[in-house]
């Protein structure tokens, strides 16, 4: 009896406390939730943690879990953190959710929440925007929405999860398809089904015409972009999306334009200006600057449009006797008048603004608008009419040049209305090479068919410098000699100096383009090379190798001779295959082990070069006043040898060498020579 009131007692116990703590957790779930309507990821995230959830039911229970993890990384994600700590911790909780839902039937709420968090973990935060991590769990999310039998709250979550994809976030940079990412055609058709309101009907349009202008690939589906936009308009300015529409509507009439199908039946896509251009103006008309971020846009795009333009490009220098073309392009002109003018290119060219004179400010015009021509008869001159009819069309023609022009400098000039442009045609064998260092330059006028160099040619060389605060150009002129070079000595700066040069002996002309650089510091720099005799070795094979020390001072760079005989060339061997760590280690080790010398090869004498001189194969004679190897004993001075300089051996090796018959360390072979460091 007393078994049974103790059970009872402690069964009504439970009940009271089941119905105690239930009010508590749905008190805590709307403070939560109402929380996180509003955006406060963190307290929402401290009020769930409040939640004791063992006396929850299973789906609360995960329901809580969930949040739990979202709110965690929406948190984290607010902070601006460099830790990912919390981030791995929540997207490890929201992936375990997903996991134990095995069966395609136990997928419930929680599951679809989960999967929309990770979208959103991998597509909207700030920094991350993974497209291929957060779509996948998107479009589980729209699948498990898509058959869910509460239509209005389908829809509303359907539409939002869409709209958020194609919108992560809103910088005034980002559009929808700028980072090449876009929402399958069936999710968006099917989200203009299910769409209600008139705005959201304009952002489906739109989306749906954003996506065929970045993916349609065939015509059919070309055709239908400006149908979409005209849908996507067709709500009016009080939709959000209006202005966006009108804008990639022109953008896209401006840059492809429409497709018609030709008589013979194949399809044409042409830009088409005029239905551009009436677009940008409704845009300009209907919104004010500041009211769209696409008003300055579509100002430039009005007036890339409608104003003149004429250009010329030569993209070749002609040997003599080639036929001579160009390119030319116009827009909104209704003829082009071409000229040629033959000029010397070391005399008339010009950098400063003070004509003539080999030094001045810099001209902020180019060298080619400042050629002078006043006066001068053109070696040919044509006109070419436009068949300009409003359309705006762009007009793109290779001109070709009749009859030949002899070899020489010319000046080609194209006229259109108030508009001029220019270009230089080059017909020459003969061409320019420049070498540059911070204090000189090398010009090098050769045949550039033969190779053959061109003496006593005139070579005018411009150098920019920069001094009190501005740029200044010189001119310096030069001969070439019997070796086609002329020597150049420029000015001292301390920035890099941008070089012009010409070259012109007759008719025969070139010109080439350098720069000098000088750096900080460089005036007394090091320069060491080490290289090897071969870049690849097999195994056991000898390995030889020389250094180079350069130093720069003065203006030029010269060889650095160093002050004891310093070995250039050693030979070791290279260890088999995969131990080459190995042996190193052991060389490490034992430096001052002395190295086997290498067997002296008599064919190597023959091809010695000048920067070998220090090489230590072979050793010179001893010079007076100091010790020949031979003469050195542990040390010291052998007998009438002069005094060494060497420091003295070893304690150890002096009392080796007074050993009978002790081989000592200068005695019977030559001592080690070691490679000198510069200092």
């Amino acid at each position: 009896m007393k078994t049974t009131v103790i059970s009872v007692t402690a069964f009504v116990f439970l009940i009271i406390n089941a119905f105690i703590q239930q009010p508590n957790y749905t008190q805590l779930k709307a403070e939560a939730e109402a929380q996180y309507a509003q955006g406060s990821y963190s307290r929402a995230n401290e009020t769930y943690t409040r939640v004791d959830k063992t006396k929850l039911s299973t789906s609360d229970r995960r329901w809580v879990e969930f949040r739990l993890a979202d709110t965690l990384w929406r948190s984290q994600a607010a902070t601006q953190t460099a830790d990912t700590t919390k981030f791995d911790v929540a997207r490890k909780q929201l992936e375990e959710l997903i996991r134990v839902v095995e069966k395609e039937e136990d997928r419930d709420l929680v599951w679809t929440e989960a999967h929309e968090s990770l979208g959103d973990f991998f597509w909207t935060r700030r920094g991350n925007m993974d497209w291929g991590s957060g779509w996948p769990h998107y479009q589980q999310a729209l699948d498990w929405w898509a058959g869910q039998r509460d239509l209005d709250r389908a829809r509303a979550r359907y539409l939002k999860m869409v709209f958020k994809a194609a919108h992560p976030i809103n910088d005034g940079y980002y559009y929808y398809t700028c980072y090449g990412v876009y929402i399958p055609m069936d999710v968006l058709e099917n989200a203009l089904k299910i769409s209600n309101t008139a705005n959201d009907q304009s952002h489906l349009h739109f989306l749906i015409g954003m996506t065929m202008r970045y993916t349609a690939g065939d015509y059919a589906s070309r055709q239908r972009v400006p149908d979409e936009f005209d849908d996507a308009l067709s709500g009016g300015r009080q939709t959000d999306w209006y202005d966006d529409a009108l804008f990639h509507y022109a953008e896209w009439m401006n840059n492809n334009g429409s497709i018609r199908q030709l008589e013979d039946g194949q399809w044409q896509q042409q830009p088409d200006y005029v239905k551009a251009l009436e677009l940008y103006r409704r845009l300009t008309r209907e919104f004010g600057k500041g009211e769209t971020q696409y008003f300055d846009q579509a100002q430039q795009q009005i007036k890339n449009i409608t104003e003149a333009t004429v250009s010329v490009g030569v993209s070749n220098i002609f040997l003599p006797g080639s036929e001579i073309q160009f390119n030319m392009n116009a827009r909104n002109v209704r003829r082009v008048d071409f000229a040629i003018y033959k000029f010397d290119m070391t005399r008339d060219i010009r950098f400063s603004r003070t004509g003539d004179d080999d030094e001045g400010d810099v001209e902020t015009e180019t060298w080619i608008q400042k050629l002078p021509i006043a006066g001068r008869q053109p070696v040919k001159a044509w006109s070419r009419p436009i068949d300009e009819n409003g359309s705006h069309q762009q007009h793109n023609a290779e001109v070709l040049v009749a009859g030949q022009l002899p070899p020489g400098a010319y000046l080609l000039e194209a006229k259109g209305g108030s508009l001029t442009a220019r270009d230089i045609i080059l017909v020459s064998d003969a061409t320019l090479v420049i070498k540059s260092a911070p204090k000189q330059a090398l010009a090098f006028f050769v045949d550039a068919v033969t190779g053959k160099p061109i003496a006593n040619a005139n070579i005018a060389l411009w150098e920019s410098y920069y001094r009190n605060n501005s740029w200044h150009w010189r001119r310096l002129r030069q001969t070439t000699n019997a070796d086609g070079l002329a020597h150049f000595t420029l000015n001292r700066s301390d920035s890099s100096n941008q070089l012009f040069a010409a070259a012109a002996i007759n008719d025969r002309q070139a010109f080439a383009a350098s720069y000098s650089y000088m750096q900080p510091g460089q005036e007394d720099s090091w320069r060491i090379y080490a290289f090897t005799d071969r870049p690849a070795y097999r195994p056991k094979e000898t390995m030889q190798w020389k250094f180079i020390a350069r130093r720069r001072g003065a203006g030029a760079t010269a060889l650095v001779r160093p002050r004891r005989r310093a070995r250039a060339r050693h030979a070791r061997r290279r260890p088999a295959a995969g131990a080459f760590r190995r042996a190193h280690a052991r060389s490490r080790g034992a430096r001052r082990r002395r190295a086997s010398r290498p067997r002296r090869d008599p064919s190597d004498d023959a091809r010695r070069s000048p920067l070998e001189d220090h090489d230590s194969r072979r050793r010179p004679p001893a010079r007076r006043g100091t010790d020949s190897d031979a003469d050195r004993v542990g040390g010291q001075r052998a007998p009438g040898g002069a005094p060494s300089r060497r420091r003295p051996a070893h304690r150890s090796a002096r009392r080796r060498a007074s050993r009978p018959g002790a081989r000592t360390r200068g005695a019977g072979r030559a001592r080690r020579p070691r490679l000198h460091r510069p200092r």
